[in-house]
């Protein structure tokens, strides 16, 4: 798996040009970011493993990963608007964690960054994550 999958969901929420999905759609990518953060959270945890204590790019990851636990033990309000929301804020948990993991795990990037990019680019995540690769 590498994070472009996880980000190109994420984008569909969160692009500013992208059409509002459907009731049915939405439920898809709402359960498709979760378990995106699900493989997340973990991996950037072990990529913050060697690092030390006072490290900043580590503090900003593992702050990362307590917002994504926060997220996912949140659920949506009622209604198709905050059922909106709620997805947005997964999503941009996971967007927040692929850039932590490839922030601090450069050499997993397949794409190398040019100077100055942005993170975003693709970054192959470790473990058996492979269904979450495929599209339906």
């Amino acid at each position: 798996m590498t994070t472009n999958k996880a980000r190109a969901t994420a984008r569909r929420l969160l692009s500013e040009d992208a059409e509002p999905p459907t009731a049915e759609e939405l439920q898809d990518l709402t359960m498709r970011l979760r378990g995106y953060l699900m493989i997340l959270i973990p991996e950037a945890e072990r990529a913050t493993a060697g690092l030390g204590w006072g490290d900043v790019p580590r503090a900003c990851a593992l702050a990362g990963v307590g917002e994504a636990r926060r997220v996912l033990s949140s659920g949506a309000r009622p209604g198709y608007p905050a059922s909106i929301a709620h997805a947005q804020r997964i999503a941009r948990s996971v967007s927040a964690l692929c850039d932590h993991i490839e922030n601090l795990i450069p050499s997993v990037a397949t794409t190398p960054r040019p100077s100055g990019a942005p993170y975003g680019q693709a970054a192959p995540i470790s473990g058996a994550e492979a269904d979450l690769e495929t599209d339906p």
